[in-house]
């Protein structure tokens, strides 16, 4: 939640009925899963009459790293009344020369739209489209992105989605060092992801998990040697078995104990002493066997899959299997096409040009859901993908890049011809996945 929500708020409770309030922000909100009280305010005593979102380009010097977006509301009620939204494809610093050409809705690079009030609104979160959401709509994408909502389950129905660990002192940071001055911590020193030097002052390696980063996560495959281990202690370990590792965790106790408390694994553990637990251990989480894993944020929709043991922190999600008659590899498939990149861009967050793929929008993705003889044309595909991808050369190799590629083509068509688009409908796709 960030604090200019309130003043949203407060506008909304100081305007006069017909009063207009305008805001300049960051373009979040929207589809900002703590941001629904906000929306559902808005929907409730206010018409949006324009949302310019400028996406990557920058307004201010002080402020290169925000994504910004205007918000014009008027204090009345009217369902039909139409907004005007626009999101801008430039991208570096802008102009005023620019900024006049998007406001007065003749930049040749911005994207325009018109949508009435309660096309803008989409679902129990008030997530708002700026494109419209309108199952009637003429627009071509959201034609399309209708078409692989309508009549299918979400994500969430057929598999689980789940954050990766949280530890809660992964290394010795700065704020540690600040905080316990006289304890001599070095910076980067491992408390629970360790290093191959570190690793070798602890024997006891039945505890000791591949750690990987999610830089490590490409499309369709993962990384498989890591470089780091994690100290994975549950609340099941008795420490006294483990000398080496006690030895270890006692040197950052201090560091532990100041950990948050308040969470029910943390304080079930504190009940039996074991304050050197893991954080979140995610125990629920089959890290040993098939998973699609996916980063927190990617510039394109990038999902890997591995059957071997990989443990990885908060900013990667899993997604394991719920359904059985759902196979992962046929939802590795449609995750990583071209026609779900346009969901994702669309319909998922995004922070700029970057999707965000957090639990939330991740578990709200359409999956059709079709037999089990229906799903091995895509998995048969798959199968062929993953072999060349988590091979050894695979990087050096443009031969099997090439070949990937070509598989990737293919599972493009079926999933095109999975949700029934036209020949006209695919070039849209198309073209949206290559801007």
């Amino acid at each position: 939640m960030d604090i200019f929500y309130f003043f949203l708020h407060l506008a909304l409770n100081l305007g006069k009925q017909g009063s207009n309030i305008a805001f300049i922000t960051t373009n979040y909100y929207p589809t900002a899963t703590g941001a629904t009280k906000l929306r559902k305010d808005i929907q409730k005593r206010a018409i949006i009459k324009n949302l310019i979102n400028f996406n990557e380009l920058k307004i201010f010097e002080s402020a290169l790293g925000q994504h910004n977006m205007i918000t014009v509301l008027e204090k009345v009620q009217n369902e039909n009344s139409v907004a005007k939204t626009c999101i801008t494809q430039r991208q570096g610093a802008t102009t005023p020369e620019i900024l006049e050409q998007i406001l007065n809705r003749n930049d040749a690079e911005t994207n325009y739209y018109k949508a009435i009030q309660k096309d803008l609104y989409d679902g129990n979160e008030c997530y708002i489209r700026l494109i419209g959401n309108s199952k009637n709509s003429k627009n071509p994408i959201q034609m399309i992105l209708e078409k692989v909502k309508s009549k299918n389950i979400t994500l969430w129905h057929i598999c689980n989605v789940n954050q990766g660990i949280l530890t809660g002192a992964d290394k010795v940071s700065n704020k540690h060092i600040k905080k316990f001055p006289k304890v001599g911590f070095i910076k980067g020193e491992g408390v629970y992801v360790l290093n191959d030097n570190e690793v070798k002052k602890i024997v006891s390696e039945e505890i000791l998990k591949p750690w990987f980063k999610n830089s490590s996560i490409l499309k369709y495959y993962t990384k498989l040697k890591s470089y780091e281990y994690l100290l994975y202690l549950t609340r099941d370990i008795n420490l006294s078995d483990y000398s080496d590792v006690q030895k270890h965790v006692k040197k950052f106790e201090k560091i532990l104990k100041a950990r948050p408390k308040d969470r029910g694994e943390m304080q079930a553990a504190l009940k039996l002493g074991k304050w050197w637990v893991v954080f979140a251990t995610r125990k629920n989480i089959p890290f040993n066997s098939a998973k699609i894993v996916v980063p927190q944020r990617s510039q394109l929709n990038t999902f890997g899959y591995n059957e071997i043991p990989w443990y990885a922190s908060a900013d990667v999600y899993f997604i394991t299997e719920k359904d059985k008659s759902i196979c992962l590899k046929y939802v590795l498939a449609l995750l990583n096409s071209k026609l779900y990149y346009l969901w994702l861009y669309h319909r998922g967050k995004r922070k700029g040009e970057m999707l965000e793929l957090y639990q939330k929008p991740l578990s709200e993705i359409p999956i059709k859901k079709i037999s089990e003889d229906e799903q091995k044309s895509f998995i048969k595909i798959v199968d062929k993908i993953l072999p060349l991808t988590q091979s050894e050369d695979y990087i050096q190799s443009p031969k099997k890049q090439s070949q990937v590629k070509t598989f990737e083509e293919e599972i493009d068509q079926l999933v095109y011809k999975l949700y029934d688009l036209t020949p006209e409908e695919i070039k849209i796709v198309e073209g949206e996945k290559s801007k």
